[in-house]
């Protein structure tokens, strides 16, 4: 039960900590994460309803931009951040999935290199 209460406890102080842009950037960008892996992070696009190919700079960066930079792909998801913080369903809806990710659901940087 313990556990439990705990865990729930955790979840809401993690969608608390993550209500604005600026906390849920911080958060994507702890534990040396950079990205969401390239299935995930196509899921990011239909969340904030971004398609493949589209003009500027909101495409997630797979297939041929997964040979960017750590620094161009979290920048990349730090711009998608905000994008979708301009509309709070959006937002929302992206907030809950970023936290549902699992751990290995993340591209991390080796923690020895710095971004």
């Amino acid at each position: 039960m313990k556990n439990s209460l705990e865990s729930i406890a955790e979840k809401n102080r993690l969608k608390r900590k993550t209500q604005t842009k600026e906390g849920l950037i911080n958060y994507c960008e702890e534990k040396n994460r950079v990205c969401p892996v390239p299935l995930k992070w196509m899921e990011v696009m239909n969340i904030i309803k971004v398609t493949p190919g589209e003009p500027g700079s909101l495409t997630s960066l797979v297939l041929g931009g997964w040979d960017s930079t750590h620094e161009e792909k979290r920048d990349r998801l730090k711009k998608q951040i905000e994008y979708a913080s301009e509309n709070q369903d959006i937002f929302q809806d992206l907030q809950r999935f970023i936290l549902r990710l699992k751990d290995e659901d993340w591209y991390c940087a080796n923690p020895n290199f710095k971004l």
